[in-house]
């Protein structure tokens, strides 16, 4: 049987952690040094975690 490896450069952190799918990132986010890629799916959900948290903060 043959193994077959995607490496996708910037992929969603979330997903790869979840079931280690290969999904293009389409937000970088950085805290304390730390770097993150997520998806559309998993930037919307970390913004409404931070909505609860921290409020709604200043829009663009």
């Amino acid at each position: 049987m043959a193994v077959v490896q995607i490496t996708i450069d910037n992929g969603c952190d979330g997903c790869f952690k979840k079931d280690e799918t290969a999904t293009e990132g389409v937000t970088q986010i950085s805290l304390a040094g730390k770097t993150w890629f997520l998806c559309e799916e998993h930037e919307e959900k970390l913004a409404g975690q931070l909505t609860q948290v921290l409020g709604e903060g200043e829009s663009k």
